[in-house]
């Protein structure tokens, strides 16, 4: 859906979440009241914004921000962004680079004109947030990383809907992704030799520094994976957070997984090289590895983050595709089959 950065005319806003529970939106006479919870402790308020009128220049500091103001058809609204080369979507000249996200540069955000930086902190006791107000610029948090359902990720387009003056209009693509997210694919049974009568067994990512993190079943992609008819080892499991394993664990669990997802590898070559154990697995033997990887830039860019983060039905086609043995490579839109 493409709308102008115009904003809508004013409408009934829907009061109350269907997903997401990190932020609440509630109509004030002729304003907005945004409320922003925190993701460590759900009940405490991590700030409360008063939107009389839409944001016309934003900052921010996550690419996964652009997914929802792209979607909006409010890119004209961003000013600025830190690491801009990891940005997969084109973006206007105009806009500039803040930086790094971590450590963002200050005195490039107020020369940027912002009106508002749009904020994820990743830590308790991050000193991001206190240095922007020194500088007098106001921010928004932006936590939508802390939700665990892929559709309560989504549902943050209504925030950035809000910001924006696009909230009737984030709330119809909102419902739209609901609808084709909740909606079954039919899948051929024996396709490509698979038996689809029962559900294929997954791995997810590979070992980083001597440590292989799987998610847990109340995580995002361990949401992805069960909705996508996989049977998964840690589907049960109520963390959601993902679960450090060592190589030697992974291996024991997961060595006949049918099918391996999220490798940070062009090629099952270059995956091998980076560890020899990585041919033990069932999954690699039989050329059934995909990263995320298909939609990327050379600078490092991945809209995985950006169009994935709006459009989980997306994430999740794939996955349900990639469970036929010899699914077509065009069929897939975010994930590439290793070679």
């Amino acid at each position: 859906m493409l709308v102008s950065c115009a904003p809508s005319p004013p409408n009934p806003i829907r009061e109350g979440n269907r997903y997401a529970t990190g932020f609440r939106i509630e109509q004030q006479d002729s304003s907005i009241r945004l409320t922003i919870y925190s993701p460590w402790h759900s009940s405490q308020v991590m700030g409360v914004y008063t939107i009389e009128r839409p944001y016309r220049r934003l900052a921010s500091n996550a690419c996964t921000h652009v997914g929802y103001i792209k979607e909006l058809g409010a890119l004209c609204c961003l000013v600025g962004i830190t690491d801009l080369n990891l940005v997969y979507t084109p973006l206007p000249d105009s806009v500039k680079d803040l930086g790094n996200s971590m450590s963002p540069n200050m005195e490039r955000i107020v020369l940027s004109g912002a009106e508002v930086m749009l904020l994820s902190t990743y830590a308790e006791g991050d000193g991001t947030p206190e240095r922007l107000r020194t500088l007098g610029m106001p921010i928004v948090y932006i936590n939508e990383w802390q939700e665990s359902h892929p559709l309560a990720r989504a549902e943050w387009i209504r925030v950035f809907g809000a910001l924006t003056g696009h909230l009737a209009e984030a709330d119809s693509i909102f419902n739209i992704v609901c609808a084709n997210y909740n909606s079954p694919l039919p899948l051929t049974e024996g396709v490509g030799g698979c038996d689809l009568t029962h559900s294929p067994s997954l791995l997810s990512g590979q070992d980083f520094r001597g440590t292989w993190y799987v998610p847990a079943g109340k995580t995002y992609m361990g949401q992805l994976f069960q909705d996508a008819g996989y049977a998964y080892r840690y589907a049960d499991d109520e963390r959601t957070q993902s679960i450090p394993l060592s190589t030697e664990q992974v291996i024991r669990e997961f060595e006949e997984a049918d099918v391996w997802v999220g490798v940070q590898a062009s090629s099952l070559a270059e995956l091998a090289q980076i560890d020899d154990k990585h041919r033990w697995f069932k999954a690699y033997q039989t050329g059934r590895v995909y990263s995320y990887g298909k939609r990327t830039t050379a600078t490092g860019g991945n809209d995985f983050w950006e169009t994935g983060a709006v459009h989980p039905e997306y994430i999740l086609r794939d996955l349900r595709h990639i469970r036929e043995c010899n699914c077509s490579p065009d069929s897939l839109f975010f994930l590439r089959q290793l070679n």
